[in-house]
């Protein structure tokens, strides 16, 4: 074939193809919008503008630009190379331009939740950060979401006010609702000047700015526990807040928005956001931790009194 040939053709193929072989929705929609991503990132227009060199630097900005971890770059990878592969066997090209592109050496650290101390040290922030922080921490939205809402998907005036989550918005590329948090109401009022398309946060602070703020609310996250901190961790944070207030695995999956079975603990089916209707008035942010530094009187080798190593312990999902 011409490598002058359109590029989106044979992806349309090739997803069409995905679904001839009985592949589940879920992957086809994930294989879907990862080469969408990758199209737009490496400019590819044309069978002769793949190459192993672009889609590195491709990846580069990806996981600068985003964010994001090396577990979610070998997704792409793993999608791309996928893509590439099948137009090779199915001799759309004669030779693999991805063949040599192999997979990161993934972060063994554990993403972690945040401790009661570093979110009362987040709600000490600038205005405009400690918003966005509340948002992410009462919603659970991931960066890449909360970076694309925009005003027309905050519904603050229906019944039970919801986010609605649009398909090319969300990680697994399904629309989705999000019952809203009523303390997140006074931060979603939509501005006089502001049209249904414009973005609600005009910027997401960055891991380093998170780090910074909780260091600032005099929190070392450090010492607060094993895991890696970051955008994410607000996340992480969400579950744990929901999980706290009693409801079942199945609402806390609804809420997270798990649609892989693995994700919630292999058993429980989705729900709607109807069935989980009225979780999100329970949960709460707190507002006393225990004291970040220990006590003079210390067991040997710990720094710690008897009685703050319960308290002291990391809080986290």
């Amino acid at each position: 074939m011409s490598s002058g040939e359109c590029l989106t053709h044979h992806v349309a193929d090739y997803i069409a193809d995905l679904r001839r072989r009985d592949c589940s929705k879920d992957h086809v929609g994930i294989c879907e919008k990862y080469l969408a991503i990758v199209l737009a990132q490496t400019n590819w227009k044309t069978l002769g503008d793949i190459s192993a060199a672009s889609f590195q630097r491709a990846l580069i900005e990806l996981q600068s630009n985003r964010n994001i971890k090396t577990s979610t770059i070998n997704r792409y990878i793993a999608r791309t190379k996928g893509f590439t592969r099948w137009m090779h066997e199915g001799r759309r090209i004669g030779v693999d331009p991805l063949v040599s592109i192999r997979f990161g050496r993934e972060n063994l650290g554990q993403r972690r939740g945040l401790t009661n101390r570093e979110i009362i040290a987040l709600l000490k922030a600038p205005r405009t950060r400690r918003e966005v922080y509340q948002f992410l921490m009462l919603t659970g939205l991931r960066r890449g979401e909360c970076e694309e809402l925009c005003w027309g998907d905050v519904h603050d005036h229906a019944a039970v006010p919801f986010l609605a989550l649009r398909t090319d918005q969300t990680k697994n590329g399904y629309a989705d609702q999000l019952e809203l948090h009523p303390t997140l109401l006074p931060i979603l009022r939509r501005p006089v000047h502001a049209s249904a398309s414009d973005l609600v946060f005009a910027r997401v602070p960055s891991k380093a700015e998170l780090l910074a703020d909780i260091r600032a609310g005099g929190v070392d996250p450090d010492r607060e526990g094993v895991g890696l901190v970051d955008l994410h961790s607000l996340r992480h944070t969400f579950d744990r807040l929901v999980v706290e207030t009693g409801c079942t695995v199945k609402e806390a999956a609804a809420l997270m928005r798990h649609r892989d079975p693995k994700m919630t603990m292999n058993v429980y089916a989705r729900l709607g956001v109807s069935e989980a209707r009225g979780i999100m008035a329970r949960v709460v942010l707190p507002t006393t931790a225990p004291p970040p530094y220990p006590p003079s009187h210390s067991l040997p080798g710990t720094g710690l009194e008897p009685a703050s190593l319960a308290e002291l312990a990391p809080q986290t999902i």
